[in-house]
């Protein structure tokens, strides 16, 4: 019967019945926590104490720029709490990860690494003690934090702020990450890092926005404040393959073109010594491959081994892919959020991903990419970049400063005036 219904209205006034829904649920629920919050009101510190979650090391740089702002600026103070990983799918901690994530936190060189567990592990760390005032979360997904760090009970807690872990592109992307109604009743702050996902999230609470204090903010992706625009002095070509196997799928952003193009890259490579060549693959590329049967062990440790052989290719699996990206000349790559982050480099990009479903404000961004379905029109992009042949420069760099918001301080300076006004505001 539901289903009917759903049939028998037009799709544009069934998006803004959900539209009207999810603006009634979100401000109710928020009035809830306000009362809690009135009831229970905070200790005033003399700093603003920020807390970042890291669990997931890989896309600690969405904050990296504001941890390290507000490290340097005497009226802050930081903490961060590490996490173990979770297992996909399953919910559960994977406490061998732990010691990993605590060493990356201390490398980092400021701010205080709190202890998250004692020695069994049965009693966690009891943020409510510190009395932070905002914590930034690692990843939206709190469903895989240990049931104290879940974001309901964050909010009533401190603040709750959450920057995204990759530029959004893709519309159906932002389902997936703010579907959860549990999730918009209890931020405080998302400062969304493309114009779509601002566009996205705004109508979502404007309703709430409009009963209390704003909550989607768009001044810029912190990222960006990494990226470095001067070239290496080496030539070198940066792959991003995605980890899909392409099973089952039609053209579309999920296809991967490794399978296709894993020989061809090696030979390209050996008959070009003059450059540097890294595969930077997804994290679950191979296993993904073995565990559906598309590469047997060997074949990924053959492969593995061959580009161990080459003197001018490596495989790249730090944690953080700065160093990749910044010393890339060229990226060849699949759809990925980091596109977007090295385009604002000025750099060339050969991309092999589909279109369809990218936004239109990304459009003057894929006007100055490449495109090669083929081997072929690879290998011949690429000799033609590599010998100086880039016909779409000069657009690319007014396309990329038409892109970046003009603007004398970082994003990660301007999202801790935010928060630091509001702190002023409450003291």
């Amino acid at each position: 019967m539901r289903s009917l219904i759903r049939k028998m209205i037009p799709s544009r006034a069934l998006n803004a019945i959900r539209l009207w829904r999810d603006n009634f649920v979100i401000a109710k629920d928020r009035k809830v926590l306000e009362k809690f919050r009135k009831a229970h009101p905070k200790e005033k510190n003399n700093k603003c104490r920020l807390v970042f979650i890291v669990q997931r090391t890989e896309v600690f740089n969405s904050v990296r720029s504001i941890a390290e702002t507000a490290g340097n600026d005497a009226r802050f103070e930081v903490y961060f709490l590490p996490l173990p990983r979770c297992q996909n799918g399953r919910f559960e901690l994977l406490w061998d990860t732990y010691d990993n994530v605590v060493t990356f936190c201390k490398k980092l060189g400021f701010g205080t690494v709190l202890e998250m567990a004692n020695e069994t592990r049965d009693t966690y760390f009891d943020l409510s003690k510190l009395n932070p005032e905002v914590i930034f979360l690692n990843v939206p997904y709190t469903r895989q934090y240990p049931k104290p760090y879940r974001i309901e009970q964050l909010a009533k807690i401190a603040k709750v702020c959450t920057i995204p872990y990759g530029y959004s592109m893709i519309e159906s992307h932002l389902h997936l990450i703010y579907g959860d109604p549990v999730f918009m009743q209890n931020i405080d702050y998302i400062f969304a890092g493309s114009p779509l996902e601002f566009g996205f999230l705004k109508p979502k609470v404007a309703l709430a926005e409009r009963r209390g204090k704003r909550i989607v903010y768009n001044v810029g992706f912190p990222r960006f404040d990494l990226m470095n625009k001067s070239c290496a002095q080496k030539k070198c070509v940066l792959w991003l393959p995605r980890w899909t196997a392409n099973v089952g799928l039609q053209a579309s952003n999920e296809q991967s073109s490794f399978l296709e193009f894993k020989d061809s890259f090696l030979q390209f490579a050996k008959e070009h010594p003059d450059v540097r060549f890294v595969i930077r693959p997804h994290p679950l590329m191979f296993e993904n491959y073995q565990s559906k049967g598309i590469m047997t062990k060997e074949e990924v440790d053959a492969y593995l081994e061959a580009i161990r052989t080459m003197e001018n290719m490596s495989l790249d699996s730090d944690s953080d892919y700065l160093q990749a990206l910044n010393g890339a000349t060229v990226l060849l790559a699949d759809f990925t959020s980091l596109l977007a982050e090295f385009y604002i480099s000025e750099k060339p990009v050969v991309f092999t991903g589909d279109t369809t479903d990218f936004s239109a404000y990304d459009k003057p961004m894929l006007d100055t990419f490449y495109f090669a379905g083929r081997w072929e029109e690879v290998e011949r992009t690429l000799n033609a970049l590599l010998s100086g042949d880039d016909p779409k420069a000069a657009q690319r760099k007014q396309n990329v400063k038409d892109f970046l918001p003009e603007t004398k301080q970082s994003v990660g300076r301007t999202i801790l005036d935010i928060l630091l006004n509001d702190f002023k505001e409450q003291s």
